[in-house]
């Protein structure tokens, strides 16, 4: 038996704040912004951004996935010598589940202890030269380990090496991305193509669809596509 599944093309205007997406391919400076949690921001989110284990000015942060838990690790103040690690831990439950997360930390092979800070936040104090390997286990069916390699310290300044980043994808009219989503199975590939000023293509799985921009607001075209089996 043959069935036909089909998808039909839809234009459906978005409001404006969906522009920020399409804001790098437009050679353009981008004014400063800040951000707060505000009543209509998730719980997921409000909890993630009130975690201790987030990385602040002068922290040196690495993050990595420890099976289907990711793990962010926050060293501080990366310097030679005494040093708090902080581990935020987010597994795909969210926030609410991390402290449900069994964790296990060990630096150059030895078992540190840790202590919880938050449901998100693990922390131990350990004293460092730089260049040590530090393993972080979540343990469970959906755990892993996250491995780090840490670099000397005291690490450089990155802030001259990302501005020069800036100011180069503002240079560009069109440019690619590649992106793999996990930790599901199996992955979610994407791909994206950026022409400025206001056109995006991005593709799922083989499914491709247009967003196509005019000032305000912005407009995102479906393309129509039928599955057969």
């Amino acid at each position: 038996m043959r069935h036909r599944y089909c998808f039909f093309g839809v234009v459906v205007p978005v409001l404006i704040l969906a522009s920020v997406a399409c804001a790098a391919a437009v050679p353009t400076a981008s004014p400063g912004s800040s951000t707060a949690a505000r009543p209509t921001d998730s719980p997921a989110a409000t909890a993630a951004a009130a975690s201790p284990a987030l990385p602040q000015a002068d922290d040196l942060t690495l993050g990595q996935a420890a099976g289907k838990v990711l793990v962010g690790l926050t060293v501080r103040p990366a310097q030679p010598g005494p040093n708090t690690l902080l581990v935020y831990v987010l597994p795909l439950d969210g926030p609410a589940a991390a402290a449900d997360v069994p964790l296990s930390l060990a630096v150059g092979g030895q078992t540190v202890l840790l202590d919880t800070c938050s449901r998100t936040c693990r922390t131990a104090n350990v004293t460092l030269t730089g260049g040590e390997h530090i393993d972080v286990v979540a343990g469970g069916a959906s755990g892993g380990t996250a491995a780090f390699d840490l670099p000397t310290m005291p690490t450089p300044d990155g802030t001259a090496l990302l501005q020069q980043v800036q100011d180069r994808m503002h240079q560009l009219h069109t440019y690619q991305v590649d992106e793999t989503l996990g930790p599901a199975t199996p992955p979610l590939r994407a791909a994206y193509s950026f022409a400025a000023p206001d056109r995006m293509q991005f593709e799922f799985r083989g499914r491709r669809d247009h967003s196509v921009g005019r000032s305000d607001p912005l407009y995102t075209r479906y393309s129509v596509g039928c599955l057969e089996g």
